[in-house]
């Protein structure tokens, strides 16, 4: 036969992929940083990495001002050598505009206004600087003003360093380049073969301090995206990981609990009644077993179907679990069947707890095609002795036989076992008697 392909019968997948498509591709523009400014392009993710270098930034303004004024301050015994007849103009370059500058710039790098002009302060401090080393280049005569010149090598390279970015520290140290070829061939006496020679050594250094920030920058900005792509990711599985605990969960839950009744299955319930048995058997505590059983279920189930049947386990299964207590273990053992574990439990306050029980379930009214039906149970109760009983199968034979005892007796009531060892169905006794409807169910 041949394959019939409809048209458009992919249209539910197609479109899902040109839409995960377009958001990898938007992804990656954002990801993207702009060549000149080197900036992501979405904004919202230069602002999250502005968010996250804040503080390495701060810290570093912060280093850069007090190193850089205890620097300047030192380069004053270099002054006391080199232009002894000029000691009161290098004090005013560098104790009264210079120094005081950075150490003002520490101080407002600790408020709001100085992370607001950031920009602003990092070029007047970094004008200042250069200013006041080219001053004393034009000042100091040779060799003096080889040695300034490298002072103010020195000052470009901390632009580079530890200015953020890579234009400010760029457009300052280009500046400071103009300016010291323009004071150095406006009002400097020096030879024509220093001054090509500082010049070329001055651009080049400019050159490869660009390319060097240039690229370090970019590394920090590539780094900042893999660090962000980490965490998502350790987000996504951490979620992920959550997800499986809790399906984890809900499977064991499920493993170990009957999904129609919400009562334990017999996979959950007999490693916990062994466990019980071995704690009867260590410490002497009390052990009793409830079974009961409901009324002719199998003929209400072929006279109104298995869906009235379901309503009928739940209604009994709820009234069950909101009758026992915390420490009871209520399991659905069969098909209408249950049982009832019950630690550190006698036999009379098993028995008390089982005409609560029966109770409770004469209380419970099931509705079915708007009548209600009402619901009889047969129980027996076993109650494991301190000695003469060798395992749980043994209690469980004795609770079985009991219950067997009122459903042979005519239903509808709870025997208790009273015997030692295995026991007979007469050594039970009939101690009450509820909901006398024969038929188990009534309308």
């Amino acid at each position: 036969m041949p394959t019939i392909v409809r048209e458009g019968c992919c249209n539910g997948l197609l479109p899902r992929g040109k839409e995960m498509l377009k958001v990898r591709r938007s992804a990656r523009r954002e990801d993207a940083l702009r060549p000149l400014s080197l900036r992501f392009r979405g904004c919202d993710l230069e602002k999250e990495y502005r968010r996250e270098i804040i503080t390495e930034e701060t810290r570093r303004w912060r280093f850069t001002s007090v190193v850089g004024a205890g620097m300047y301050a030192i380069f004053y015994l270099l002054d006391q050598q080199l232009l002894p007849d000029l000691l009161w103009l290098c004090l005013v370059i560098r104790f009264a505009v210079v120094c005081p500058a950075l150490l003002l710039s520490f101080v407002l790098s600790f408020t709001g206004v100085g992370a607001k002009k950031k920009a602003t302060i990092f070029l007047i401090n970094g004008g200042l600087a250069s200013l006041g080393i080219i001053a004393m280049i034009a000042l100091a005569g040779p060799p003096a003003n080889h040695i300034y010149y490298g002072g103010l090598l020195l000052c470009v390279l901390f632009y580079y360093l530890f200015l953020p970015g890579w234009l400010l520290p760029n457009l300052i140290a280009w500046t400071t380049f103009v300016a010291y070829e323009v004071v150095v061939f406006l009002y400097c006496d020096l030879t024509r073969e220093f001054l090509i020679g500082s010049s070329y050594i001055f651009f080049f250094f400019n050159l490869s301090g660009m390319f060097g920030c240039y690229g370090l920058n970019r590394m920090e900005r590539r780094a900042f995206l893999q660090r962000r792509t980490i965490k998502h990711q350790a987000q996504a599985l951490q979620k992920a990981l959550a997800v499986a605990e809790d399906e984890r969960r809900l499977a064991e839950s499920l493993a170990q609990t009957d999904p129609l009744t919400g009562a334990a299955n017999r996979r959950s319930f007999f490693p916990l009644a062994e466990r019980e048995w071995a704690r009867h058997r260590r410490n002497g505590h009390s052990l009793s077993l409830l079974m009961f059983d409901i009324d002719h279920f199998k003929q209400f189930n072929d006279r109104h179907g298995h869906r009235a049947g379901d309503r009928v386990l739940r209604t009994v299964a709820r009234s069950l679990l909101q009758t026992v207590r915390g420490t009871d273990t209520v399991c659905r053992y069969g098909g209408e069947e249950f049982a009832v574990l019950l630690p550190e439990t006698g036999s009379e306050a098993a028995h008390a707890l089982g005409c609560r029980i029966l109770g409770a379930i004469e209380q419970s009214v099931v509705l079915h095609a708007g009548i209600p039906l009402g619901v009889t149970a047969s129980l027996g109760i076993a109650t494991a002795p301190a000695t003469g009983m060798d395992s749980f199968d043994e209690l469980l034979e004795q609770a079985d036989k009991a219950l067997y005892s009122a459903k042979k007796a005519g239903r509808n009531q709870l025997r208790r076992w009273t015997g030692t060892g295995t026991g007979t169905a007469a050594s039970c006794e009939p101690v009450t008697k509820r909901f006398l409807e024969p038929s188990g169910f009534s309308p």
